[in-house]
């Protein structure tokens, strides 16, 4: 089943839901902005067990171009018992009959850990770098994908687990402040530490002093934050295991204007190139780089019998 959302002005934000048994109860809350009025919509997306049991598919949602596209699909579920004591362990394996995918490997294990234990996790718009250069988010992370440790050696993702958001009982997060930004993670998570060789301690038992580090430099504790948030939270192992380094990416980016465009860049950028069979001919009598502006600039002005 999919479904398929016109909203407008609507940005990734702006939109929530709440899984419900087969189906998701969406909350679209749009600001007033771009001559478009504020809109506060709610709407449940309910299927019934007649032909099959479907399920929201949390990975296959987007958002692209004003339309909110949700994905609802009729899962096998594989009950197993987690033998590393963060809980139990929820695999969904999609049916080959309703999917083109021949496996589901690359998406996340939901995790419901019980009450009171830390998951040693990184929140969503967590960056690492990758393999080319470019950053990857936490929650587009798959099987297989690759990243760069800080010692520059390749590693692969093996694992992949979501903690889905608590209502009833927040997380408990550290935030690690240092002269060079703030850094957030779930209590348990290992925190690379200077040493003969870099070591690991956990976030909740690091002090103010502590020195952590940032970049290639080994940055002192300011301050050490303990909060309590409502958030998902995604465990993450790679292989080789090592350090890398975390980029928290805001949500939302501030609005800034690029430099204006001047007479002469609009001249140029209003230049018409030769057409293509221009080009052809151009080629022909070995002038094949020569615009339409340049040949223009080229002509005289008068001419004389």
């Amino acid at each position: 089943r999919n479904v398929h959302i016109q909203c407008p002005g609507v940005c990734e934000s702006n939109v929530q839901g709440i899984l419900v048994p087969h189906g998701i109860e969406l909350t679209i809350q749009r600001p007033e902005a771009l001559g478009l009025p504020a809109l506060n919509w709610t709407q449940r997306f309910q299927f019934t067990c007649a032909d099959a049991c479907f399920e929201f598919m949390v990975n296959e949602a987007q958002l692209k171009n004003g339309i909110l596209s949700l994905v609802f699909r009729a899962p096998r579920r594989v009950f197993r018992m987690a033998d590393n004591h963060h809980g139990v362990v929820l695999q969904m394996d999609t049916l080959q009959s309703m999917s083109n995918k021949s496996s589901d490997a690359g998406s996340f294990q939901l995790v419901f850990p019980r009450s009171g234990e830390p998951a040693k996790c990184f929140l969503p718009n967590t960056a690492f770098p990758s393999t080319d250069g470019k950053l990857l988010l936490v929650q587009n992370l798959q099987i297989g994908s690759r990243v760069q440790l800080s010692n520059e050696v390749e590693s692969s993702v093996v694992s992949l687990k979501l903690f889905p958001r608590r209502q009833a009982e927040p997380y408990k997060l550290i935030e690690l402040v240092t002269c060079q930004g703030s850094y957030k993670v779930s209590a348990g998570h290992r925190v690379a530490v200077p040493g003969p060789t870099v070591g690991a301690k956990r976030a909740d038992s690091l002090q103010v002093g502590d020195f952590v580090i940032v970049g290639s430099r080994q940055r002192k504790l300011v301050k050490v934050i303990e909060v309590k948030e409502r958030t998902d939270l995604y465990m993450v192992c790679f292989e080789p295991d090592g350090p890398v380094e975390m980029f928290p990416v805001s949500k939302w980016g501030m609005q800034t204007w690029g430099e204006p465009q001047g007479e002469e860049d609009r001249a140029a950028s209003q230049h018409i190139e030769a057409p293509p069979v221009g080009f052809e001919l151009l080629q022909l009598v070995g002038m094949p780089s020569c615009s339409a502006f340049e040949l223009e600039s080229a002509m005289p002005s008068e001419y004389e019998d």
